[in-house]
């Protein structure tokens, strides 16, 4: 498992998140979680399971401009 801990640096950045960890597959570089920790502490964990790749996605799913 790889580990970046990223930190922002710009003002609008630093209002969102104190810093977010990413955790990766050291062979496939694929993220498998997300950290996202709150200037105030709170945090939200992303995980990833049953990660798939180039599979279709209906178009009628999201908004295209």
């Amino acid at each position: 498992d790889l580990a970046v801990r990223l930190v922002p640096v710009r003002r609008d950045l630093k209002s969102l998140f104190r810093e977010i960890i990413v955790h990766a597959d050291r062979q496939t570089l694929r993220i498998r979680s997300a950290l996202l920790i709150a200037p105030d502490g709170d945090w939200t964990q992303l995980e990833f399971k049953d990660i798939r790749v180039n599979v279709p996605v209906d178009p009628k799913l999201f908004e295209t401009e």
